[in-house]
């Protein structure tokens, strides 16, 4: 990366160059098969949607995510980066031509919270189409845990799963949080 020198001995970056290679990184992480969704243990997702602003106002007003880097500056907003409670990154990139339908998002994408049932209240106090009720996973890794299914505004399927077994979850004293995704 090219810098200049400032007189006070302060590094200064190239804007257009910066410009240049975030535009570079989102194009790259766009191209199929370099991300792939998370799963247990991961920090990072990657989400095609069919519109980017939409997606970003979801999972900042609703998921309580923030922005953590956006190709505004560019010509288009095409891809997005967003910090999702304390490890999870979310990167929302435009779903291209066949891919905008909802049937043709990928489904059943999982993210951790830290209680499942009260972040259920918090989506159906702002309006989020939940899939049933909040349940107890039976088997698998997560069995013993809770999780609250729901539909995004575009019609993806997200799931949260609580991190704490069901059980664990009562015997904490920590207060309900109105963050979705922690």
């Amino acid at each position: 990366m090219t810098t200049l020198v400032a007189s006070n001995r302060t590094p200064v970056v190239n804007k257009p160059l910066l410009h240049l290679l975030t535009a570079l990184f989102f194009a790259i992480a766009a191209l199929p098969g370099v991300s792939q969704a998370a799963s247990e243990g991961d920090d990072y997702v990657a989400v095609q949607v069919p519109n980017v602003n939409q997606a970003v106002v979801f999972f900042r007003d609703v998921m309580n995510c923030s922005v953590i880097s956006d190709d505004s500056q560019a010509l288009t907003a095409q891809a997005a980066l967003m910090a999702c409670g304390r490890e999870t990154t979310v990167e929302i990139t435009q779903a291209s031509g066949h891919t905008q339908h909802a049937s043709a998002l990928p489904q059943g994408l999982t993210l951790d919270t830290d209680d499942a049932t009260s972040v259920a209240a918090w989506l159906r106090a702002n309006h989020v189409q939940l899939i049933g009720s909040p349940t107890r996973l039976t088997t698998g890794p997560d069995a013993g845990k809770i999780a609250v299914s729901f539909f995004t505004p575009w019609g993806q399927r997200l799931q949260l799963v609580s991190r704490m077994k069901a059980d664990d979850l009562l015997q904490t004293t920590t207060p309900a949080s109105r963050v979705a995704v922690q």
